[in-house]
């Protein structure tokens, strides 16, 4: 698509445009894989949300010092996904993989953190130098 002329409408305009181009592509062609990301969404929210309950209230469990990065990466990243999908439905792909990397390499981390047992690398993520 060529977007470079004179005397174009202005930049939002064209954005607008876009969007309801991409948005009525994904809708004819991806609606049933558009669903089923929102599905598993819910679902792992509805598995998840008794566990996280717990998982977040102190006084209700006792849960490993470490623990607490995959709370966070999990929990950041229902509204990464969430984003993402929401990006890529109005055609804004580019955006939506970078967040897409976000949680990836949030997860990445936590996994890490989780199987080294080190110390170090998890006070340097609780710090935020990771």
């Amino acid at each position: 698509m060529d977007i470079y002329k004179i005397n174009d409408p202005p930049f939002m305009d064209l954005m607008e445009e876009w969007e309801k181009i991409a948005n009525s592509k994904i809708k004819s062609e991806l609606s049933t894989k558009s669903m089923l990301i929102e599905k598993i969404l819910n679902l792992d929210y509805a598995i998840a949300s008794p566990y996280m309950t717990i998982a977040l209230n102190p006084n209700l469990g006792k849960l490993p010092k470490h623990s607490e990065i995959f709370i966070s990466a999990y929990h950041r990243n229902w509204f990464a996904l969430s984003a993402s999908h929401k990006l890529t439905e109005k055609g804004l792909f580019g955006p939506a993989r970078s967040i897409l990397r976000h949680a990836f390499e949030s997860m990445l981390i936590a996994k890490f953190c989780s199987i080294s047992q080190n110390e170090h690398i998890y006070e340097k993520w609780r710090k935020g130098d990771v």
